[in-house]
């Protein structure tokens, strides 16, 4: 049973809150009377009087265009609070094969975990195949009454199933893809849904949607499967998973969402299977060509920095980034390849990083002629 959220657990809300929106003007406004508006915020909180503002529209591209709705500072204390309160029973809930937004259970695990679920089952005797599901512009067809049922069947705590209803009553329905999904009624007609994409409570509450799609395929279709929020991937014969495909396009509809058909995969497992930025071929993984292509052009331009003319912190973002994109290789089967192909890198063992600070296991040589200056950019890998 969770208990009732205290001052403590909203004054904590606010640090994680500034921790993730460092050297931000409204977080400046906000620490000028910071006490008062936390004390007014507890009261507004606990007498049920809180009212959630508008969110600000972010359009960023990554690999495509992204619509990112950001809270306000008052509102995004509020979200961590909810997060840090619920999310130990929520996460208690979901299978092993739910990724995504999880500690622990990110995408290097996801693909890991295909993998393994593939070694499997190719001891069958029968031809194992694979069906990949894709839900439409998910975010934007969460239903809003669905979701609270489905939240309050897990938590009974009033105090933060009010606190879950005025997050999710912010969400005002957005009409944008309303051309492109208009054959479908019940999304038309309903006013109450869409979440946004990237807001820290909204990606718990979008991953927890589908947990009931998870416990229906393991304990009723009982087949292997892996899920990534909204993409699925299930293992198993042709028979059974064309079987299944009718079933779960039903208890898509029964949830107001839409699996898209143009993103149904359904092939033999000899074939490329892709998931998560990587790509399983036999029963090897691979990191996709496009990742390939953005690392090896981030490499290029590293090579010719001058490190000595950077900053610490500098220095800690370029080290940061470096360091993930290596992460992004190290799981997949011949990530030292990728690096030792390009003949302008040199990978040192044991070296140091340019303040002089251990590197870790390998160290990125940036030196370009022969001089005493070290460039080296060191990065970790960390089970």
């Amino acid at each position: 049973m969770i208990k009732d959220f205290d001052y403590n657990d909203l004054y904590n809300a606010y640090l994680k809150a500034k921790n993730s929106r460092k050297n931000k003007q409204e977080v400046y406004l906000f620490d000028q009377n910071r006490e008062e508006r936390l004390k007014n915020m507890f009261l507004e909180l606990k007498s049920r009087k809180y009212k959630h503002s508008l969110y600000k529209k972010i359009i960023i591209f990554d690999s495509k265009k992204r619509l990112i709705y950001s809270p306000s500072f008052r509102d995004h204390i509020i979200h961590h609070l909810l997060y840090a309160k619920i999310y130990n029973l929520i996460d208690s809930s979901f299978l092993d094969c739910s990724f995504a937004c999880r500690k622990w259970y990110g995408s290097h695990k996801a693909i890991n975990y295909l993998r393994d679920l593939i070694l499997k089952n190719t001891d069958s005797n029968e031809k194992l195949y694979y069906l990949k599901l894709d839900f439409s512009k998910y975010f934007f067809s969460i239903n809003h009454k669905i979701l609270k049922d489905k939240l309050s069947e897990v938590i009974k705590n009033e105090e933060l199933l009010y606190i879950i209803s005025i997050i999710i009553d912010s969400y005002k329905s957005s009409q944008i893809y309303d051309d492109l999904l208009g054959d479908w009624d019940f999304y038309l007609n309903e006013e109450n849904k869409w979440i946004p994409i990237w807001s820290i409570i909204s990606q718990l509450f979008a991953n927890f949607f589908l947990d009931d799609f998870d416990k229906f395929i393991r304990f009723w279709l009982k087949l292997d499967f892996v899920r990534y929020m909204d993409d699925i991937l299930i293992l198993w014969n042709k028979k059974s998973l064309s079987e299944a495909k009718d079933v779960l396009f039903k208890l898509a509809w029964k949830n107001k969402l839409i699996l898209n058909p143009k993103k149904v995969s359904f092939n033999i497992v000899w074939d490329w299977i892709n998931f998560v930025w990587y790509k399983i071929w036999n029963n090897k993984i691979y990191v996709w060509k496009s990742t390939k292509n953005k690392t090896n052009k981030f490499l290029d331009v590293l090579n010719w920095l001058d490190i000595n003319k950077f900053d610490e912190n500098d220095l800690k973002k370029i080290n940061s980034s470096l360091q993930s994109r290596f992460w992004v290789f190290s799981h997949s089967s011949f990530w030292v390849n990728y690096f030792k192909n390009r003949g302008n890198i040199d990978f040192i063992r044991g070296a140091n990083a340019n303040n002089g600070s251990n590197a870790g296991v390998f160290t990125m040589n940036l030196n370009r002629t022969s001089t005493n200056q070290n460039r080296n950019v060191g990065f970790r890998l960390v089970e």
